[in-house]
C-alpha cells in the first residue's frame, strides 16, 4: 500500500523557513565569534589590563550588575558625552553611581581602551567573565528572530546610542541598508568607529550615519521596511512629532518596533523618564499606528511593541 506524504507537501515552506532561520544564526554567530575575537587581538594589551580588573571586582565580591553599570557608565559619559576622566571622577559622588572604589584615571582609561569589546558584555551578548565568550542565552538572538529582517531591506534605528545593535544587524544579515540615527554628533561619531573598525561585518552591507532631529528622523524620503527604536522612545522629547516623521519614513506596510522600559513592570530602573505601556500605546495610536503584537523581557522589565502604520482611506 503506497503510503500518503501529502502533508510534507504542506510542511516543506515551514521546514525551510526553519532551515533559513538556522542557517542566519549560524552566519551570525560565525560573524559575531570573528568581531570578539578581532577587538581582542587587535587590542590585545588593554584587554589584560581589564582582565586584571575583573580578577580585582571579583576579589571584592561586587556584583555583575554593578559591573556592568559601571562600565557602561564610564564608556556613556567619556565616549558619547565627551566627559574627561578627570571630570567623571569630580561628578561620580552626584549621581551616587557604583564602585567608587575603582574610580581613578588609570581604570577609566583602562574601560575606554576596551570601549567596543564591553559594549558587548554590557550588552548581555558576551558572558561577565574572560575570555567573554559569546553568551547563548543573550537576549539578542531571540529578539533577531523576532524582528524578521531579510536580506536586501532597508532599516534604521532611531536614537541608535552606542550603535551596537545597528552592527549586530551588519553582523547577522546581507545587502542591508542600515541608517544609524542620534540627536548625538558624538554618539554618530562613536558608532560609526565601531562600525568602520569591525572587519567581520557583511561586506554587503551599507551604513549611513545620520545625525538626527528632535521632530525628525531625516530618512522621510528614504521609504524604509523597518524601523527599531531601543531603549530611547521614553527620552524623545517631540514623540508625536516624530512618530509623524516615522510614519512617513516607512513604507506603507513597514514595521515600526519600540523596545522599551515600561513602568507596569514593578522594576526598579534607574530613569525618570520611563513611561507606562498606556502611554506608549495611546502615542502611536493618535499619531497613525497600530500595536500588532508586543513581547516581554520579564527579567529586564522591557516589552517590545510591534506596530504597523493605519491603512487609512
Amino acid at each position: 500500500m503506497m503510503k500518503n506524504y501529502l502533508f510534507l507537501f504542506f510542511l516543506a515552506p515551514s521546514i525551510l523557513i526553519a532551515q533559513n532561520n538556522l542557517d542566519q544564526n549560524k552566519k551570525f554567530i560565525a560573524n559575531l565569534a570573528s568581531y570578539r575575537n578581532e577587538l581582542i587581538a587587535d587590542n590585545f594589551g588593554n584587554y589584560m589590563d581589564i582582565v586584571k580588573l575583573d580578577t580585582l571586582w571579583k576579589m571584592r565580591g561586587t556584583e555583575k550588575e554593578s559591573v556592568d553599570e559601571f562600565l557602561g557608565n564610564i564608556i556613556y559619559a567619556n565616549e558619547i558625552c565627551g566627559v574627561s576622566p578627570e571630570k567623571i571622577i569630580k561628578r561620580w559622588d552626584l549621581y551616587d553611581l557604583p564602585l567608587p572604589q575603582f574610580l581613578s584615571e588609570e581604570n577609566i582609561n583602562i574601560v575606554t581602551e576596551n570601549n567596543h569589546l564591553l559594549d558587548l558584555l554590557t550588552n548581555s551578548i558576551l558572558k561577565p567573565d574572560p575570555p567573554f565568550q559569546i553568551s547563548p542565552n543573550s537576549f539578542i538572538f531571540e529578539e533577531l528572530s523576532y524582528y524578521e529582517v531579510e536580506n536586501g531591506m532597508r532599516i534604521a534605528e532611531i536614537g541608535a546610542g552606542s550603535g551596537v545593535f545597528s552592527l549586530m544587524l551588519g553582523l547577522a544579515y546581507e545587502s542591508l541598508d542600515i541608517y544609524v540615527n542620534d540627536l548625538s554628533e558624538l554618539s554618530i561619531k562613536y558608532a560609526q568607529d565601531k562600525t568602520d573598525k569591525c572587519n567581520s561585518k557583511n561586506s554587503s552591507n551599507n551604513y549611513h550615519f545620520i545625525t538626527g532631529e528632535k521632530k525628525s528622523t531625516s530618512l522621510e524620503n528614504v521609504q524604509l521596511d523597518k524601523i527599531f527604536i531601543r531603549n530611547s522612545f521614553h527620552h524623545f522629547s517631540k514623540k508625536d512629532k516624530m512618530l509623524l516623521s516615522i510614519k512617513a519614513s516607512l513604507i506603507p506596510d513597514g514595521d515600526l518596533y519600540i523596545f522599551d522600559p515600561i513602568l507596569e513592570s514593578g522594576q526598579k530602573f534607574g530613569c525618570r523618564h520611563i513611561i507606562s505601556k498606556k502611554e506608549i500605546v495611546d502615542h502611536l495610536n493618535k499619531n497613525g499606528f497600530k500595536l500588532i503584537d508586543e513581547k516581554h523581557h520579564i527579567d529586564w522589565g522591557w516589552s517590545i511593541f510591534h506596530c504597523k502604520p493605519k491603512n487609512e482611506k
